[in-house]
């Protein structure tokens, strides 16, 4: 178990089926990952020319053979699998499976050259995006993902890009000879922004945690952002995106006394809002994963600081594996996972598992009223349902 692992209560850690039964080829595989993406990104999994390709279109990429190779289905792979992850034809779409699995990406910094396992290059983040794009995955929000309305298209998985501290390299503005301005396109917000408007089928969500004292601008102000903090943030609400509590100060929580995390918790928040009042703000990412080890461990769902309200409906970790399902009895908001966007954690997560194993996956019907799930479920998913949790919403099983 990792450090971050360990931030998470053993009855929220879900089960990584089979990884021990693949612990040879699991290696070779991430070996091999780590020489094809080191630097590019999701994408550099997939042949050239499956990127940008429907899901209907194309296989499942696993990473055990020939880069790119196209796997056949599953039952036919020497892995023990059950009979139920059999991948559909490479010229369907995935069947609806909506007690699966969705991964939350959790990014930090986007800088050309940076030795640091919190930095993602902007070629690598591209990559990532025509990954999940190929890969049939659509950018939700994560109001819907709390709420359990994930209204995406059938046969479509959701994913969330949450993206942490509010540094230039998110979002940052080029100052044109006239005057004028223009968002960055190597910067996260304008490389996610030429994605959607390529692919306007691929969703268009993200949600920004962001300490109010330097949004979107580095220490040094050397490109001259700070004073476009007001503005990125207000353009981001405006075009769609969430914000969410980061605390004031970035505060490591582990070790802060309730008042202490009432006045990081109110000042994150009440900082943000001088900016852009009114604007939602949701949920709360914690600090380095570090939740109170002592006092009051309610703070983060509901709080008061000097005559004010304040309250959370999910707080989020740094890692350390994909988030339950809404309807999924493991679920608690308040300790909701992420994958960190690195090289060996993507590759873990999409290539070793999620793709490779496409039912453990969360995938849509279509319809936010119903709830689908096959009769027959994979075991990382069997007896998994809580009916308590559908809200309303009506449940349909089909299969044998």
């Amino acid at each position: 178990m990792t450090e971050r692992e360990a931030t998470i209560p053993p009855q929220h850690r879900l089960t990584r089926r089979g990884r021990s039964g693949r612990a040879l080829g699991s290696l070779l595989a991430v070996a091999l990952l780590l020489l094809l993406v080191r630097g590019r990104g999701l994408a550099r999994l997939l042949p050239h020319a499956a990127v940008g390709v429907p899901v209907a279109a194309r296989g499942v990429v696993v990473l055990s053979g020939a880069a790119g190779t196209v796997a056949p289905p599953l039952a036919a792979s020497p892995t023990p699998d059950p009979a139920s992850l059999v991948v559909p034809s490479t010229t369907a779409a995935l069947p609806p499976n909506e007690l699966g699995l969705i991964p939350i990406l959790m990014y930090h910094t986007f800088l050309p050259a940076s030795g640091s396992d919190w930095n993602r290059t902007p070629a690598a983040f591209r990559g990532d995006l025509e990954y999940l794009y190929a890969h049939g995955y659509y950018l939700t929000s994560m109001h819907q993902f709390v709420a359990g309305t994930l209204d995406i298209p059938p046969g479509k998985s959701p994913v969330i890009l949450t993206f942490d501290d509010g540094a230039e390299s998110q979002f940052r503005y080029l100052l044109r000879p006239d005057g004028t301005i223009a968002i960055d396109p190597d910067s996260a917000v304008g490389i996610l922004e030429d994605m959607v408007a390529r692919h306007p089928d691929f969703g268009h969500a993200g949600v920004f945690y962001v300490p109010p004292g330097l949004p979107f601008g580095d220490d040094d102000d050397k490109h001259d952002q700070r004073r476009f903090a007001g503005t990125k943030l207000a353009w981001l609400v405006a075009h769609g995106y969430e914000l969410g509590n980061h605390t004031l100060h970035h505060a490591n929580l582990a070790n802060a006394t309730d008042a202490q995390v009432r006045q990081e918790i109110a000042g994150g928040e009440d900082g943000l809002h001088r900016y852009v009042p009114g604007a939602p703000l949701e949920t709360f990412a914690l600090p380095y994963g570090a939740y109170p080890d002592h006092g009051d461990p309610t703070l983060l769902r509901h709080c008061t600081y000097q005559g004010h309200t304040y309250g959370y409906s999910a707080v989020l970790l740094v890692g350390a594996e994909a988030a339950p399902s809404p309807f999924d009895r493991r679920r608690d908001l308040f300790f909701t996972p992420r994958i960190r966007a690195t090289d060996a954690e993507l590759g873990k997560w999409f290539g070793e598992y999620l793709d490779r194993y496409p039912a453990v996956r969360y995938v849509s019907d279509g319809d936010p009223g119903i709830v689908t799930i096959p009769t027959t479920l994979t075991p990382a998913l069997r007896d998994k349902l809580a009916p308590a949790q559908l809200g309303g919403r009506r449940l349909v099983r089909y299969g044998p």
